[in-house]
């Protein structure tokens, strides 16, 4: 599935943590691996983390 496709997408993507209403995507699918590897990516380019939803399931995935 490809939540990339679009900058409207993508920065829906990082503010609901899903695509629910598009293609379904939800951030619970990825390993734990795969989930520390999206952080590692995305952290390092945002100001600030408030209310991007995917951050906080990404999280929550790697913890466990």
């Amino acid at each position: 599935m490809d939540v990339v496709a679009s900058e409207r997408t993508w920065n829906y993507v990082l503010l609901h943590g899903d695509d629910e209403l598009q293609s379904g995507w939800r951030a619970e699918w990825l390993t734990v691996i795969q989930a520390k590897q999206l952080l590692s990516i995305i952290e390092p380019n945002v100001h600030s983390a408030s209310g991007l939803d995917l951050l906080r399931r990404l999280h929550a995935i790697v913890v466990g």
